[in-house]
């Protein structure tokens, strides 16, 4: 999905092959297909914070400081009240609290259906795998399994 036209038809463009790409950087020698493109990508290297442990630039003080915390920090602050886990940030803690609980945290909500799972990918790939490809004309389903074949 994208937010607009333009964004569409950027990556459509951004597809192309190289031959394609007359639009070169003069500062890292990348090619783009636009012109536009081109000029956007000049924008990230005017006018930003440099790494000072590395080569990145980052368009703000703020991208600059989770830059420093996620790649070259190891300092873990946010720690698990039931085991020696530890991460850089809070989502990731919520996360793991969930292989703590025995109860599935999602159920799918297809009528028949029993599947649950303490997983969103797990829950997101069950959709995909058993009720969207299902309803393909495409899709062979196994005599013996879930699996669906297209």
């Amino acid at each position: 999905m994208f937010a607009n036209n333009t964004k569409f038809f950027d990556h459509i463009r951004r597809q192309t092959s190289i031959e394609c790409q007359r639009f070169q950087c003069s500062h890292c020698s990348k090619r783009f297909a636009t012109e536009r493109l081109l000029r956007d990508h000049m924008r990230n290297h005017v006018n930003h914070y440099k790494c000072p442990l590395c080569d990145m630039t980052c368009p703000s003080p703020s991208s600059l400081r989770n830059h420093i915390k996620f790649r070259h920090s190891n300092e873990k602050p946010y720690s698990c009240d039931y085991c020696e886990y530890s991460c850089k940030n809070l989502i990731d803690l919520r996360k793991h609290l969930d292989t703590h609980s025995s109860e599935p945290a999602y159920q799918c909500d297809f009528a028949d259906c029993d599947y649950s799972t303490r997983s969103l990918y797990s829950i997101k790939n069950h959709y995909k795998r058993i009720h969207e490809v299902s309803q393909s004309e495409n899709a062979r389903k196994c005599n013996f399994c879930e699996i669906v074949f297209f």
